[in-house]
């Protein structure tokens, strides 16, 4: 999947003011790392107020493939 300059830098963006990533520039290069803490907080917010506290209730994330339509001849 190829994503456009313009709309990484826009999600990048929103990551590092949600304090998500930190971001480093190193001559014209940017560069970023995950805040693994703040998103271990996220994720315990969501276990508790969206799952009931039991993790076992929400269901595991799974992406949805892209898949071609089959085509009738």
């Amino acid at each position: 999947m190829k994503t456009s300059p313009a709309t990484l830098s826009f999600h990048l963006q929103d990551l590092t003011h949600a304090s998500l990533i930190s971001p480093w520039q190193d001559g014209r290069f940017i560069y970023y790392a995950a805040a693994y803490d703040r998103m271990n907080g996220v994720i315990a917010f969501l276990t508790r107020n969206c799952c009931g506290g039991d993790p076992s209730q929400c269901a595991p994330f799974t992406p949805l493939l892209k898949t071609r339509p089959k085509v009738r001849r």
